[in-house]
């Protein structure tokens, strides 16, 4: 490398500056950069010759000299710099920054190096590229010779040899012999025997010495050189330990892999092909508009639903769901419909491809019934409006449930089969239930979706001309005559022997031989059924009123069908004869249109290793497996019929959207902001009403019915596959009927009047209450509250208002007497004051807030600060909601309101913040009962505050927090000497600040904890705590507390939920799995809310618990929005989604609204059996009893009931066993009931002989004949486990002594969590558990369920025990820093 030279005229020091290292560094980094570029020219063409060193040498010579012309005259320094010697560290070198204009010569300087750079790089191409022509032009004109490949051997022995060889002397030598026998041919020396003296071998050497290439590099080309040149380089490759030979393998692999991508996008362009055409054939399942189109939100949601398949879930690492965004109005025709589709299941693979393509067929189907049913929802929804004349946004309940019962009366028994009894539950709340029947009702009752398998086509067709003749018949009768009509039916057709609470075993047994008679006529009934309904319908074409032979035969044979049904009705069989040839053929004529449901799936196997072959089974084959419907004709491939009911699809779901559209239906539209007189409140009741919950939600109510909740309940009772006659006939009957008197309108109005009303008081209230207070705190002063209110109306009134202090229970006072009252307490004293004024209610209440409205007089200052409090209030509280059950988010949003105000409202406070909980101090009591932890703090404290411990015997004040219950606050820490300081490594010189700590309390009154507010990290010395600021503190630590009791009461809620499942897994093992979403409300009244997959349990009892719960958004789930229909209605559905039947069930809050649901699956089973029917009602039932129970003690309205001595342990003991308290108790309260003779027959139950006639079938597994002796023997050893493996349990005869009226008291008293209960856990679930659910329900005796029932329970609650004397972890959802799923086995 040459050296550059730098010249720089200065004072005679000859002291150097940067500027010039600079510029050389400069430099050398464009002659870099251009050595680059001209690298990565040569990486693009490998045969691109490199820049030779004697062409750097010039540039930097060139570059020398220009910078010597540019300097000026004068005493210069030279300095030389090895170029060498500047590595990255010396360029990399931080220089100061010195102004551009002190040397203008560098942007002279480095255009010249850049261009000259570029010039260089131009003429390295230019030449390449005219080599790389005259290479095309040499090789037209000179044609390989393929006799040089004979020099190819790849022996590797002489492979070296070789290649020397055929590169260093064949290409001279050849061309040498090659002259050399030309010459000797024109001498003509091979034929002559003597002449002219030739030396052939001085010939050569002449020729080698003359051609030798170091000197000579022209030399001549011919083919036979050019292939050996070809050849030599073929042959170095194959040397092992060369760079030949690794960059030949290397091009090789990559030629390889080239291919090989080649190969791979060839066959998933053709895979690609074929999915595409499956999804061609797919797209004609789908039921279109008038354009042939389908909505994209349809598309968006069947794609994203498939992660929620078992296949989807296998397939999740290659699958890519999409958000889905667009609106119905958005639509794609089939060109639209695949290139959705392939983007997101092109890395599928060909078996999970089919699986999705069968998710599509089901989504196809139940979409084709969602459009159904929106019809259905549209007739609903009309009806709904033409009785609601009055707009009142409701329809009376009770008097719905009557309607429908009538017309389900009055209908023959094989059409009743298409609806739900109106009867049982869910239309009949458990509430409204005896326990006596509830629990002892053994009759089977048909649980959903039973008719789907059991009615045929032709049984439908012909039970419903009867009903059309009935109605003929019968004509019209008055509500009160129907209604007593039932209640006759009801007491006839209702057996009372086998429900009752006497349990006689005789009346049972007696029963029981009915029952069995009369399911073996109905099976032969049914049979003859059938046979008549198939040569009925091969017949059907041939009847007609003219062919008299056929008239006279057809009522004979339809007399013995309908017998029954003209009984129920009470009219003649002959009336029925001559009616019915009358109304067959107007039936037929009617064209009674039945919806047919039709599984399609398609399969398809792309293997994409099999090649071109594939292209030829490009088709899909139709899946075998149909669901079971009546018609199995159609299978996946052939297309539909585009038509709904005759008409062609619109294009819309009028009915999705029902809860957003009506929510507000019914409501009083006038506004709050309308009174003039109210002005100062329009800011604060503007922002209530923006903060109050969304009203798509519909509370429960056991009077009304809204508009969502009546399609919702008429959708329920109809079922799935009720013929569009039949629905016209009951919606006709259901307007006809439904009456209501001029009376009950005007008590509907003056009820939309008195709500309205109460509504607008509650508004103004409690933005009265806001106003008063400013800062948020959460209460008010009595004392303050009294003094403004006695001076209105100048005192005049101040005796009334004593008065109004008589009837209010006020709270209980603070320590110093003050009693404070929150904003419900404030609303009903306020309300009280008004009731007692003289005058109109309403004008009085409008005075009396003006007045205290008027009183209340704020600057903007503490208006705007009250806003910016009231916000994070709010964001605390919104914080709880949205947290997926998890306290993190309530704490981050609680230090944040208190950082964020400290320094706007603080005068730029630094404060420090931390959160301590009580405990039970197990491990050292020596120190106090109970301890403070500190559970959550500021970031900067994390290392010496959080889980640090605070004892009663150590320095602190929270403690005195705790047991006064009132703040207190610490204007200089250094001062005071009872603070505690957890950052000992502080000095005590800077242990300066103010400290505040502040109670935290339940709806009880009761401190839990303490938060605690120090300034000790803020430098300035006047930081004490303003009074504005200590009241708000006081509002966050209210808000705290709400926040945390709401995160806890659903930990609550999920505990139970997860107990109560797991004693459903082990009675009904055909639910499949449970699956438990709760609420998370939106921001504002008008928005939508989302729903949280919190909780999965399946029937083998694995249990995930997400503690990152995703949330569920309806438009993302439109196959799955039966669970948001849930939560709109707080109503319990039954429905079938994907191929899997759902009961859906609501969690409802004390006011009635769905806080949450349960999604029950029964997949691969057609119906529940009657037993587990019975038992999921039980456990929902209990379920939503504690649930109440956990809530109003959340809210305070009810105190916490302690009963099983484990309950005394803790909170979590007691949430454990809380359902089956529940239970217990309810299960003895049925015992206490039961009088002695169920018990006596009870003891006699093996001496009686069962009828021959009740023997099972095969199918069915038969108790065996110790089952009754296995719950005594289970019982006993529960009271008395000393009689264990003793005759007295053991023998029949012995053990049932032990029934008598001590035992029975001492089962309704029994605590089996109490200390002194020692049971063999193991040998009672073999007694309970080895005898199948199945076996005890068909026993029919009531006093044996009763004891297997509390036998279970007790059995439950043991377990239970023992767990949690050891480590008891509950299934709750765990915090961010735990794993993402917990699993749990129960």
């Amino acid at each position: 490398m040459s050296k550059a030279s730098i010249k720089r005229r200065g004072s005679a020091s000859g002291s150097i500056t940067a500027e010039p290292v600079l510029a050389i560094s400069s430099s050398q980094m464009y002659l870099q950069n251009a050595t680059l570029s001209n690298k990565s020219i040569q990486s693009q063409h490998s045969e691109m010759p490199a820049i030779n060193e004697n062409d750097t040498a010039v540039i930097e010579e060139e570059v020398q000299e220009d910078e010597l012309k540019e300097k000026p005259s004068g005493t210069s320094v030279t300095v030389l710099l090895d170029t060498t010697e500047l590595n990255d560290e010396a360029l990399n070198i931080e220089l100061p920054e010195v102004p551009e204009s002190i040397f203008p010569w560098k942007d002279n300087f480095f255009e010249k190096i850049e261009a000259r750079s570029m010039t260089m790089q131009e003429n390295v191409i230019n030449k390449f590229l005219l080599k790389k022509e005259l290479d095309k032009k040499m090789d037209k004109k000179i044609v390989l010779d393929d006799l040089a490949k004979d020099w190819l051997n790849v022996d590797k022995m002489t492979l070296d040899s070789q290649a020397y060889l055929l590169e260093k002397l064949l290409p001279t030598l050849i061309p040498g012999i090659e002259k050399m026998l030309m010459e000797v041919e024109k001498r003509k020396l091979l034929h002559s025997k003597g002449g002219k003296q030739f030396d052939p071998i001085n010939y050569l050497g002449e020729y080698l010495m003359r051609n030798n290439p170091n000197y000579q590099k022209d030399l001549p080309e011919s083919g036979y050189l050019k292939a050996m040149k070809q050849v030599t380089k073929d042959m170095k490759t194959e040397i092992p330990d060369t760079p030949f030979h690794r960059v030949f393998k290397m091009k090789k692999e990559v030629k390889e892999k080239q291919d090989q991508r080649e190969s791979i996008d060839k066959i998933k362009s053709r895979v690609n092909k074929m999915r595409k055409e499956a999804l061609s054939l797919q797209f004609q399942e789908w039921l279109l508009d008038a354009d042939k189109k389908i909505p994209l939100p349809v598309i968006q949601s069947a794609v994203w639903s498939f992660q929620d398949t078992e296949a989807g879930q296998k397939a999740e690492i290659f699958y890519h769901p999409l958000e889905v965004e667009a609106s119905m109005k958005d639509k794609r025709d089939e060109e639209g419909f695949i290139e959705e589709i392939i983007p997101y299941v092109k890395d599928l693979t060909s078996q999970d491809f089919t699986d999705f393509l069968k998710h599509l067929c089901q989504c196809a189907d139940d979409f084709w019934e969602t459009v159904t049913h929106d019809k259905w929802k549209q007739r609903f929804l009309n009806l709904f409006l033409s009785c609601d004349v009055g707009k009142v946004g409701f329809l009376d309940r009770e008097r719905t449930l009557t309607l429908m019962e009538n017309f389900y009366d009055k209908n023959p028994k094989m059409v009743k089969r298409l609806f739900h009894n109106p009867r049982y539950w869910p239309f009949v709340q458990f509430e409204d239930i005896e326990p006596a029947e509830f629990w002892g009702d053994l009759e089977d009752e048909r649980s959903p979706f039973e008719e789907s398998e059991q009615i045929s086509e032709g049984e439908m067709k012909k039970h419903i001309f009867l009903t059309d003749e009935e109605e003929v018949i019968s004509g019209r009768s008055s509500d009160q005559m129907q209604i007593k009509k039932r209640l006759s039916q009801d007491e006839q057709e209702r057996p009372t022997g086998s429900y009752s609470s006497r349990g006689s075993v005789e009346k049972q047994r007696s029963s029981i031989e009915e029952k069995m008679g009369s399911r073996t006529e109905g099976r032969n009934a049914s049979d003859g059924l059938a046979e008549q309904s198939a040569s009925a319908t091969e017949k059907k074409s041939s009847i007609s009123m003219q062919e008299t032979g056929e008239e006279q035969e057809g009522p004979s044979k339809m007399s013995q069908e309908s017998s029954t049904s003209t009984k129920e009705q009470g009219q003649p069989p002959t009336e029925k004869k001559a009616l019915i040839e009358g109304t067959r053929s107007n039936s037929l004529d009617e064209g009674i249109i039945f919806q047919q449901k039709t599984s399609q799936n398609h399969s398809t196997d792309f293997t994409e290793e099999e090649g071109e072959g594939q292209s030829k089974d490009s088709k899909l084959s139709s899946d075998k497996n149909l669901t079971e419907t009546g018609d199995k004709s159609a299978v996946c491939g052939e297309p539909r019929s585009q038509l709904i009911e005759g008409k062609p699809w619109s294009g819309e779901l009028v009915t999705s959207d029902l809860s957003k559209k009506y929510m507000k239906y019914g409501e009083n539209q006038k506004a709050f902001l309308d009174d003039h007189r109210f002005s100062d409140l329009h800011s604060i009741i503007g922002r209530i009403r923006k903060h109050q919950e969304s009203k798509m939600r519909s509370p429960f109510n056991s009077n009304y019915l809204t508009v969502t909740q009546f399609v919702q309940i008429l959708e329920t009772f109809m079922g799935a596959r009720v013929p569009a006659g039949v629905m016209k006939k009951f919606l006709t009957f259901f307007k006809k009927n439904y009456v209501e008197t001029h009376e009950e309108k005007m008590n509907h109005l003056e009820k939309i009047q008195q709500d309205a009303m109460a509504m607008r008081r509650k508004i103004l209230l409690e933005a009265l209450f806001q106003k008063w207070d400013n800062e948020g705190s959460g209460f008010l002063e009595l004392h303050e509250i009294d003094k403004l209110l006695f001076s209105y109306k100048e005192g005049m009134e101040k005796i009334s208002m004593m008065k109004a202090k008589l009837h209010i229970k006020l709270p209980t006072p603070h320590p110093g007497n003050e009693v404070r009252l929150n904003v419900d307490h404030f609303r009903n004293y306020i309300e009280l004051v008004v009731a007692e004024l003289t005058g109109n209610e309403n004008e009085v209440f409008d005075n009396v807030v003006e007045y205290l409205m008027m009183s209340l007089k704020r600057t903007q200052a503490e208006q705007l600060r009250s806003v910016a409090r009231r916000k994070w209030l709010h964001q605390i509280q919104r914080a709880a909601e949205t947290s997926g059950v998890c306290l993190e988010p309530v704490y981050s949003a609680v230090f944040k309101a208190l950082t964020e105000d400290a320094e706007a409202h603080g005068n730029n406070k630094k404060i420090s913040a931390h959160v301590s909980l009580l405990e039970e101090n197990k491990l050292m009591p020596q120190r106090g009962n109970v301890l403070l932890r500190n559970v959550a703090c500021t970031a900067h404290d994390a290392p010496f505050v959080l889980k640090e411990v605070l004892y009663r015997d150590m320095k602190g004040i929270s403690f005195s927090v705790v047991d006064q219950g009132q703040p207190i606050h610490v204007p200089q820490v250094e001062k005071h000497g009872n603070i505690h300081f957890w950052n000992t490594s502080r000095p005590a010189k800077e242990q300066r600040g103010s400290f505040l700590a502040l109670p935290l309390m339940d709806a009880y009154k009761r401190t839990f904890g303490v938060l605690g507010i120090d300034t000790l990290q803020d430098p300035f010395k006047k930081n004490i705590f303003a009074r504005h600021e200590i009241s708000f503190y006081q509002g966050v630590t209210n808000t705290l507390s709400i926040a945390y009791h709401y995160v806890h009461s659903q930990e609550h809620i999920l505990h139970v939920i997860a107990v109560a499942a797991g004693w459903l897994c082990v009675v009904a093992p055909n639910i499949t799995n449970i699956i438990t979403f709760l609420v998370e409300p939106g921001p504002d009244e008008d928005s939508d809310y989302i729903l949280r997959k919190m909780m999965y349990l399946d029937n083998n009892g694995h249990m995930e618990i997400f503690s990152s719960p995703v949330p569920l958004c309806r438009k993302e789930n439109l196959f799955r929005d039966y669970i948001f229909r849930c939560i709109d209605t707080s109503e319990v559905i039954f429905t079938s989604a994907l191929g899997i039947h759902h009961i859906v069930v609501p969690i409802r809050d004390r006011k009635g609204k769905a806080l949450g649901l349960l999604d029950i699956s029964i997949a691969e089973q057609k119906m529940l059996l009657s037993q587990e029917y019975k038992d999921l009602q039980k456990m929902l039932k209990i379920v939503q009893a504690a649930c109440n129970e956990i809530l109003g003690e959340y809210l305070g309205e009810i105190k916490k009931r302690y009963i099983l001595e484990l309950e005394f342990k803790g909170e979590v003991q007691r949430i454990g066993v809380l359902f089956f308290r529940i239970m217990l108790t309810e299960v003895q309260e049925r015992i206490c009931e039961l009088n002695s003779q169920a018990f006596i027959d009870l003891k006699n139950y093996y001496d009686q002989v069962l009828p021959n006639d009740f023997l099972l079938t095969e199918n069915d597994n038969y108790r065996p004949p110790t089952l009754v002796h296995d719950i005594i023997k289970a019982v006993v050893l529960i009271i008395h486990p000393k009689l264990k493996n003793t005759e007295l349990v053991e023998e029949w005869d012995q053990c049932k002594e032990h029934i008598t009226n001590e035992l029975i008291s001492r089962l309704c008293t029994f605590d089996p969590t109490a200390e002194h209960v020692k049971v063999d856990s193991d040998l009672i679930s073999k007694y309970i558990k080895g005898n199948s659910r199945k076996s005890v329900w068909l026993t029919r005796s009531v006093a044996i369920e009763y004891l297997y029932h509390w036998a279970l329970t007790c059995l439950c609650l043991i377990k239970l025990k023992h767990k949690m004397e050891n480590k008891y972890t509950p299934p709750l959802p765990r915090g961010k820093m735990s794993q993402n799923r917990m699993l749990v086995k129960f």
